[in-house]
């Protein structure tokens, strides 16, 4: 018999945390994760990246009946191809790992993430002046997995820092051990993996961005936090989250969230999406209540549509020019309150 492999794609928080998908996300995930492994098991047997997903792959992959958990989706597949004269000898589960790894390198990982436990931990007082800018990247994108790792520890254990800066770091530390996790994996593969070059690289990579980001369309309302292992590769080597699948379709969320005064002008408690009025911007601006966020926010963002003017809780999103593009909800300031906490 034919030794397989079997992938596991685990999502958790919100619906997900009681066994629960939207539908019709579950089905943008399994038709990104389709399209994801058929990519994939077509390059490793021939060095080309498909141009149209076809089902000839010559290879049979299968997904078990459901089981208990948060919500979890196991695909089984051979670990090589069957042919020995294939391009790649490399598992699938490993190119997975590859792959992800390729679409958002593990320095950026470790840079943002030690620029957020800084921030955190009030370290930068100031934003960096423009001249800096470039040296304080260069010394964040030097930094080891272990620093890096060992400065958002910290960070976690700092007292004060908000709830939502917290459960970012939360799941920035996994996102780092995840990272630890697959370069572990590649590592007994790199030779084999050298052969891929750089021009097959950048339209691999091309390609596998748009089926990571369908693969994590439930990250937009059914869960929080998605993670990815396999029989071989026994902890998640990769993890996902909204700020993740911001980064992947070319957008970044700022840090820590921003206070913002105006008033909701529109709110649809099905899609989780609305409108805010402010003087920040010229024109209302879209905004999203993220995963778990929902169930509990809604009747207080109701309510909220009621006043005037409110204080509400943002994380910036931006394009590569620095525009903002959409907001993301963290939550309403009480009347009372002067300042908060991130």
């Amino acid at each position: 018999m034919t030794d397989e492999v079997v992938l596991s794609f685990n999502f958790d928080g919100a619906s997900a945390a009681n066994h629960q998908l939207n539908f019709y996300e579950a089905s943008r995930f399994m038709y990104g994760a389709s399209r994801l492994i058929s990519t994939l098991e077509t390059f490793r047997r021939n060095g080309r990246v498909p141009k149209k997903i076809t089902s000839r792959i010559n290879a049979d992959y299968r997904i078990p009946a459901p089981v208990a958990g948060s919500w979890g989706l196991e695909i089984i597949g051979p670990v090589l191809p069957h042919l020995a004269d294939a391009f790649l000898k490399v598992p699938i589960d490993v190119m997975v790992a590859w792959a992800f790894d390729a679409v958002l390198p593990k320095k950026n990982l470790l840079a943002d993430s030690v620029q957020l436990a800084e921030q955190a931990t009030l370290q930068e007082q100031e934003r960096t002046k423009q001249s800096e800018q470039e040296t304080e990247r260069m010394r964040l994108m030097a930094l080891t997995t272990e620093q890096a790792l060992s400065i958002v520890k910290s960070a976690l254990e700092t007292a004060g820092i908000g709830d939502a800066t917290r459960q970012d770091l939360e799941n920035r530390k996994d996102a780092i051990e995840a990272a630890q996790i697959r370069e572990e994996a590649i590592e007994p593969y790199q030779r084999e993996l050298q052969k891929i070059d750089e021009d097959a690289q950048r339209k691999l990579v091309d390609k596998v961005s748009g089926q990571f980001v369908e693969i994590g369309k439930p990250l937009s309302r059914s869960a929080e936090k998605l993670y990815l292992s396999s029989g071989k590769i026994i902890r998640p080597f990769s993890f996902m989250d909204g700020r993740t699948i911001e980064r992947l379709s070319g957008r970044e969320m700022d840090m820590v969230p921003s206070s913002l005064a105006g008033e909701i002008v529109r709110f649809d408690k099905e899609t989780g999406w609305g409108k805010f009025r402010s003087e920040e911007f010229e024109r209302p601006m879209s905004f999203v209540v993220r995963g778990g966020k929902k169930s509990g926010e809604t009747v207080d963002l109701i309510e909220a549509m009621k006043k005037e003017e409110i204080v509400m809780v943002f994380y910036y999103v931006r394009d590569s020019q620095n525009i903002v593009k959409h907001l993301v909800f963290e939550s309403i300031l009480d009347e009372e309150d002067e300042k908060f906490d991130y």
